[in-house]
């Protein structure tokens, strides 16, 4: 009875340890950098995040404030630490329109655009506005056109000719 009992303790863990080898053979127990080795050929969860900021342009590899922890824990820091800055305020942008400056709190444009999309209806006619009591029209500068010989006249505010 005691050699059986010990028999199946023995079976147990053999049963355990291959069981447990077999599950640990496709995960990635440390961080291994590019090239040293052991190297399981499985990228680490770490290196997938570094490779996702480094192709998006985020965070650098150099040390900083904290230190130098490693060109994967720096570029992975200095990314989570990063402010977008500028010099537009909420009156710069057009009316619920967001961005981010100075923070990375969204902020919501609260300026009114002029709607242009109509403009092209804008009567600027220039006669129409003298003639009818100067309420409507073109009403800047109006260039002084003569003729210079025929067929041809020059605007003697700017000097062309036409």
């Amino acid at each position: 009875m005691k050699e059986k009992r010990k028999f199946i303790i023995i079976i147990f863990y053999v049963v355990f340890w291959i069981g447990s080898l077999i599950f640990l053979s496709g995960t990635v127990l440390a961080e291994q950098l590019p090239g040293t080795t052991p190297n399981s050929g499985v990228d680490s969860r770490i290196k997938a995040i570094y490779s996702a900021l480094h192709d998006l342009g985020y965070g650098s590899d150099g040390d900083g404030s904290w230190g130098d922890w490693g060109a994967f824990w720096n570029r992975i820091r200095s990314a989570s630490e990063w402010i977008p800055n500028g010099n537009v305020t909420p009156t710069d942008i057009a009316l619920g329109k967001t961005f981010y400056n100075g923070s990375r709190t969204q902020q919501t444009g609260t300026a009114h655009i002029p709607d242009y999309a109509l403009q092209q209806y804008d009567d600027f006619d220039d006669y129409e506005r003298v003639h009818s009591g100067g309420t409507r029209g073109y009403q800047g500068e109006e260039g002084a056109w003569t003729p210079t010989s025929t067929n041809v006249w020059k605007d003697e505010r700017t000097g062309l000719r036409f």
